[in-house]
């Protein structure tokens, strides 16, 4: 797919479909065209902890391999973590027949 053709079809995908996030994995560098259309893209704002994120984010598979992340939304747990038991319950046969 020719580079243009990649920067127009990202920007009418976010616009289009109203994506919230997306990022965009390659082996090569990004583009003159899709640097543009990602300064130009706005921040997203996570619901959940109003964490500001960029909309479209760029990384290539090497930088990756650097250890390079993406920056993503902070786990957010929407359950009450249980009490750990000191030992497991101790069961004689299966809880059901078979």
């Amino acid at each position: 797919m020719p580079c243009e053709q990649l920067r127009r079809s990202t920007f009418r995908f976010v616009n289009d479909f109203e994506v919230d996030r997306l990022d965009l994995i390659t082996l090569e560098p990004a583009t003159a065209g899709i640097k543009d259309v990602i300064n130009h893209a706005q921040n997203f704002t996570h619901p959940a902890n109003k964490q500001p994120l960029p909309r479209l984010q760029h990384v290539t598979i090497a930088e990756l391999l650097d250890g390079k992340r993406p920056k993503m939304p902070l786990t957010f747990l929407p359950y009450i973590a249980a009490e750990k038991l000191d030992q497991p319950p101790e069961h004689d046969e299966l809880p059901y027949e078979t």
